[in-house]
């Protein structure tokens, strides 16, 4: 079984390899390879090459890389790099899904400081207002976005709240050029955010990742330094759903 690992984990490098070369790079006997590689084969975790007679990775690993991916809760993954993210910050750190025409916090990591900001798990968010909701907006699909849009009420909740679709359309298209979304008091008064988006295996929007923080701490430049954090941990938490692949 070890020799059949080894041999399956050789295909990593995305190249087709014959069985010659499996037999030479993993100092193997060239008999044993062949019986193995047949083996995989008739699995289907690899399939040959009609012209080379080579052989590659085949729809087997597929599968199961589709069933790995399937049973993962973008919670559990994130959890740990959000722990990471709110020591390196110091702010409450929250992970945002999108249901329907609002948000919802599924996930939260608070601040120990004395004064801080956040949202309760389960609390409903709008999308066109914070953050969180510019990320998940910003990165879906064109006609998903448009359609969302043309559905949203626009309500305000504070005097820096986007009230116009036009205004939405602008900042989403800041959001997608630098991959991360900003916000100050556009939710609630004192209250600023950055956040960034999680994709899932099929490369759609998952979730978004959120740092907030009191205004008074959450100054532009103390954002500007967030950021990239932010984008980091959410990228790492996409890799681990296969976003990143």
């Amino acid at each position: 079984m070890d020799r059949a690992i080894r041999i399956l984990l050789s295909f990593a490098d995305g190249r087709p390899h014959g069985v010659r070369d499996l037999s030479r790079d993993l100092d193997l006997p060239k008999s044993t390879v062949s019986r193995l590689v047949l083996d995989l084969a008739e699995a289907g975790l690899v399939a040959q090459e009609e012209e080379s007679g080579r052989y590659r990775l085949g729809a087997g690993v597929a599968r199961l890389g589709r069933i790995y991916l399937d049973g993962l809760d973008v919670r559990t993954v994130a959890m740990p790099i959000m722990v990471q993210l709110q020591e390196e910050t110091g702010e409450t750190v929250g992970l945002h899904v999108r249901e329907g025409m609002e948000r919802v916090v599924i996930a939260s990591v608070e601040s120990r400081a004395m004064v801080r900001s956040g949202f309760s798990i389960g609390e409903r968010l709008p999308l066109h207002a914070g953050a969180g909701g510019k990320a998940l907006l910003a990165f879906e699909p064109v006609e998903q976005r448009e359609e969302i849009i043309a559905g949203l009420t626009f309500a305000g909740f504070t005097e820096r709240t986007i009230r116009d679709p036009e205004e939405l359309r602008a900042e989403l298209d800041v959001v997608r050029d630098r991959g991360y979304a900003t916000s100050a008091n556009e939710v609630s008064l004192q209250s600023a955010s950055v956040a960034a988006p999680v994709f899932a295996g099929d490369g759609k929007v998952a979730a978004v990742l959120i740092v907030t923080g009191p205004v008074f701490r959450m100054d532009p430049e103390v954002l500007s330094g967030i950021a990239p954090l932010t984008v980091r941990a959410a990228r790492a938490i996409s890799a681990k759903l296969g976003g990143g692949l």
